[in-house]
């Protein structure tokens, strides 16, 4: 059974791998390193990390396989342990990433080796050591020194101070003030992430100095606690006005502050985590280009779900004389910047195919999208999948993939089919080549085009159980109602979103010529 030790700095027990776990873990971890300030692009890539890994290891190990997930602090960095097959038995190479990306074999190996070098270039691969105490494979990921939360501490009583940094030093960096005056200077000069402040002091009290706090632009939405040996009606009524986070009573207790202060700072990071899906759900929307309903007598359904902390999917669609092409992409990331990087990109797309010649290829139109990306100075840091797509007047559809999942053929009778096209992420590599895959559907039959929110929803086909789940909800699927149809049901079923989750489906209606 997973469990989770934080203070123990074990995330997770030996547990058999499955996707639900992977994509819990995935989930979990995030929650677990938001604490220590790691900044959002290392986060997301770590849990990209993780996720390819795990996911490999299910794919790939010969029988069940447990996982399990430490975080070391000295030095500080993130180990991911597999019981299962170890890489190295795959080629007889040295255990290192360089190593083994260098005979070329491993990049088709389906391990996912390239994309996790480049998430983690500093990672470190050991395989399991012949001694029992050491049964299982582990990827090391460094991590950045720990960042604790800062936290500001003012009270005019010195013996007060030494107890409060006594209390917090294990798990905050902690700036002590007797003088109300210096704190509001260092205010001005130094970030951090929590007041707490005694409100019976003699030159300014408590009150006063929260007014003062407020009029400083960068420390005037600090959350913040007050110390107090009383609780009256009036004192309240006072704090509430001034909008004061929590308070704490003297004598202070080490545990009740702990809570406190965990309390605060995670309501704090709620509080911005929704205003931040607010504005990834206006930025979502703008990355939409509208798909037309019909195109050479396809029917053409687009629906997307933005998960609470956003991710960066995006379509992106432009006719031509004599085709349609549609363009589906998913950057890795998550947050602000996951989706300033899908706005740069988008914008780039638009750029790109307005100036474009009308006869380039699906494959041309990737190539010369990966080498944007590898040489763009804002969006070279990306990480992305990308799916071109070319639908012909004549009934022809064309594709070609950087990355991006396989998309699948649904029969009438909701038996499906995956379409064998993929190729390298853009921008990993000068003057990548992608190989274009052409198709035409027959009455009844649908292609499903989707980005990896799908999959981690539990919508993966490398079960049996998840087949025929799919197979059920394809025969039900209703004329006309393609993909908006199928992301209610997947919802309804898996729950929200944990990541950006994106359908398209091109339908021939039964009876077309």
């Amino acid at each position: 059974m997973a469990i989770f030790k934080q203070k123990s700095k074990t995330i997770l027990s030996p547990t058999p791998v499955s996707y639900d776990l992977i994509r819990s873990l995935r989930d979990r971890l995030g929650a677990i390193l938001k604490p220590y300030k790691i900044d959002e692009i290392t986060t997301d890539n770590i849990r990209l990390t993780l996720t390819e890994y795990f996911t490999n290891v299910l794919k790939h190990s010969p029988e069940e396989t447990s996982i399990a997930v430490v975080i070391q602090t000295t030095p500080p960095r993130l180990i991911l342990e597999d019981y299962g097959l170890p890489i190295d038995a795959l080629l007889e190479t040295a255990p290192d990433l360089d190593a083994l990306l260098a005979t070329g074999q491993m990049r088709s190996s389906g391990m996912g080796l390239s994309l996790i070098k480049s998430l983690c270039p500093d990672a470190l691969y050991h395989v399991a050591a012949e001694h029992p105490a050491e049964p299982c494979n582990r990827l090391c990921i460094p991590l950045p020194e720990i960042n604790r939360p800062r936290i500001m501490i003012i009270d005019d009583d010195i013996t007060q101070l030494a107890v409060l940094e006594s209390y917090l030093a294990e798990h905050y960096h902690t700036s002590l003030f007797s003088n109300p005056a210096e704190a509001l200077k260092s205010l001005r000069q130094t970030p951090f992430d929590l007041i707490i402040c005694d409100i019976n002091m003699p030159e300014i009290n408590g009150f006063q100095l929260r007014e003062q706090v407020r009029s400083i632009r960068s420390a005037r939405l600090l959350p913040f606690i007050f110390l107090t040996g009383e609780t009256t009606k009036d004192l309240l009524r006072q704090a509430a006005f001034l909008r004061i986070d929590d308070f704490v009573s003297k004598p202070v207790n080490k545990s009740m502050l702990e809570n406190t202060i965990e309390r605060v700072l995670l309501r704090v990071a709620d509080l911005r985590d929704q205003i931040s899906s607010e504005f990834d759900a206006e930025v979502t929307h703008s990355l939409w280009n509208t798909l037309p309903k019909t195109y050479g007598g396809y029917q053409l359904d687009a629906a997307y779900q933005v998960a609470a902390r956003g991710g960066g999917d995006f379509i992106f669609s432009s006719h031509r004389e004599h085709s349609l092409i549609v363009i589906l992409g998913d950057v890795m990331g998550h947050g602000d910047q996951g989706k300033f990087f899908t706005y740069a990109l988008s914008g780039y797309l638009h750029g790109m195919c307005m100036a474009c010649a009308s006869g380039q290829s699906v494959t041309e139109l990737l190539s010369q999208l990966s080498e944007g990306v590898r040489t763009s100075q804002v969006l070279g840091s990306t990480i992305l999948t990308c799916m071109v797509i070319e639908l012909f007047a004549d009934g022809t559809i064309t594709l070609a993939s950087g990355g991006h999942p396989a998309p699948w053929v649904i029969s009438a009778d909701g038996h499906f089919r995956e379409v064998g096209v993929g190729g390298m992420l853009p921008g990993l590599s000068e003057d990548a080549q992608y190989d274009a895959v052409s198709l035409t559907l027959t009455p009844g039959e649908s292609l499903l085009l989707y980005t990896d929110g799908l999959v981690e929803q539990g919508m993966d086909m490398k079960t049996d159980i998840v087949n025929s789940e799919l197979e059920t909800m394809f025969r039900e699927l209703p004329p006309r109602q393609g993909a908006t149809w199928l992301l209610n049901r997947v919802l309804k079923k898996a729950g929200a979103a944990s990541d950006d989750m994106t359908l398209i489906s091109i339908s021939l209606p039964e009876g077309a010529d």
